[in-house]
């Protein structure tokens, strides 16, 4: 087994694309507590039907109830130093505790900033350059430009930053649970 921990300290969006992309067995967000026990019964029934291996993402702010992940020093804002939790490691002794697999922990932190931008990428960056562009020729300013499903747009700066992060939607919640 393969413990996978990726960025996410709020949210597990990095966490569910990356692991639906990659084909993960089980992705684990903060905005949804799965216990231990859970992940463990799912790996037996994988190794009962012959699967010998399995990948685990997990987001590096995952809570769970049922593991005393010990909290470290804080950051400048006063966050706790995910760096420093590694809740890939709890996961992994956990999951070796309960099931006897042998488990490894992969911590990718910001690695997974990096790679080379894509197609879409390019024309997204683009895009959004022109709109700020144009924001600023029609002399509208404290705006942010944003994505908004495919369509660029631009929002008050006011609201980007009131607004609480961005929970994964549970509908992409429960169609990565389909592939449990």
């Amino acid at each position: 087994v393969i413990v996978v921990e990726v960025m996410g300290r709020d949210t597990g969006w990095v966490a569910i694309v990356g692991g639906l992309a990659g084909g993960a067995d089980f992705i684990l967000i903060p905005e949804v507590e799965v216990p231990l026990e859970v992940i463990a019964e799912h790996l037996e029934k994988r190794a009962q039907r012959a699967k010998s291996s399995s990948i685990i993402v997990v987001a590096e702010g995952q809570a769970f109830s049922d593991i005393n992940v010990p909290e470290t020093e804080r950051d400048a804002f006063g966050h706790v130093r995910l760096d420093k939790k590694n809740v890939a490691e709890f996961v992994t002794s956990g999951i070796e505790r309960l099931t006897g697999f042998e488990t490894r922990a992969t911590v990718l932190g910001h690695l997974q900033r990096g790679g080379s931008p894509t197609v879409f990428d390019r024309v997204l960056a683009t895009r959004m350059g022109v709109h700020a562009i144009e924001q600023v020729k029609h002399g509208r300013f404290g705006r942010m430009v944003a994505l908004q499903g495919n369509e660029i747009t631009s929002v008050s700066l006011r609201m980007a930053i009131q607004n609480s992060p961005k929970k994964v939607n549970q509908e992409l919640w429960r169609m990565a649970q389909l592939f449990y």
